[in-house]
């Protein structure tokens, strides 16, 4: 991937690749909001509760924060850095987030949600972009404190050139499914930035914290989804994410977290450099 370390020609491709993203935003909204109930579900009927979302925060970041005071890991000490790289990528996401709940692309089941809202998003919601962040860039911290290798050590640029055409291959075939296709092209735009301003041995260890964390969040996408309930928590447009679901959770999900988790854990290295 040498080629896209050139300057000129990596900012150029990672530019088109977010005005692709961003242009259909305001170009492919849906003309009406139809939200999806209907899903794949396991009912558990203890799991019927108006503040349903909340708990699913509380279960997301408890465990990460209670081992936060290991003595190897000691991620307390990095809660600076962390709090500020999630404000930052967490602010993009919340815009991005208000944008398409309000036109339609997703939507909240109220009956889950503690009737606290602003701009338009549930306070489970806003919660979302502070507890998956810190309980993957825990992962990130274990990783790293227990392990000397990771297995994308010695071919993390062929991993990194492998995603990067699937993702640009399936946005642009993908074009005007506003959710699938914005989110692939804007990982995609993102790993090329990350490849060229992000060192190799981070740049795995993310790899690999995101294949691992893959799991733990596709468990708690899949509560917010509808897995355990009547109805899902979040509700998606059928027109505007890929239409592939794994169990009750979209795909494009599963995109989604890698530029959530790829954007917080950039940032995150860059403040733990200046804060030390």
């Amino acid at each position: 991937m040498d080629f896209f370390k050139k300057k000129s020609i990596n900012y150029t491709i990672v530019f088109l690749l977010v005005v692709g993203a961003i242009s259909q935003w305001f170009l492919s909204l849906p003309v009406e909001s139809i939200l999806v109930r209907d899903v794949f579900s396991i009912e558990l009927e203890f799991l019927e509760l108006s503040n349903y979302y909340l708990y699913i925060n509380l279960f997301t970041i408890i465990f990460p924060f209670l081992l936060s005071f290991d003595k190897k890991v000691a991620f307390y000490r990095e809660w600076k850095p962390l709090m500020l790289s999630t404000l930052i990528v967490g602010g993009f996401f919340i815009l991005w987030d208000v944008h398409f709940t309000h036109e339609g692309v997703w939507g909240f089941n109220e009956r889950y949600l503690s009737g606290i809202e602003c701009l338009g998003l549930p306070l489970g919601e806003w919660l979302f972009f502070i507890t998956v962040p810190y309980a993957c860039t825990f992962i990130y911290a274990c990783l790293k404190a227990y392990f000397k290798t990771n297995p994308f050590q010695k071919s993390i640029d062929h991993w990194y050139a492998f995603i990067f055409i699937i993702l640009v291959i399936a946005g642009t075939a993908s074009l005007g499914r506003v959710y699938f296709s914005s989110t692939c092209l804007l990982t995609a735009a993102f790993l090329l930035f990350q490849y060229k301003h992000m060192d190799d041995d981070n740049r795995s260890w993310f790899l690999s914290a995101y294949a691992i964390s893959w799991i733990p969040f596709m468990l708690v996408d899949g509560l917010l989804t509808g897995l355990g309930t009547q109805e899902p928590i979040v509700m998606y447009h059928p027109d505007e994410f890929s239409g592939i679901r794994i169990g009750s959770i979209p795909f494009d999900d599963s995109v989604y977290s890698m530029l959530l988790l790829g954007g917080v854990i950039y940032f995150y290295e860059i403040f733990k450099k200046s804060l030390s």
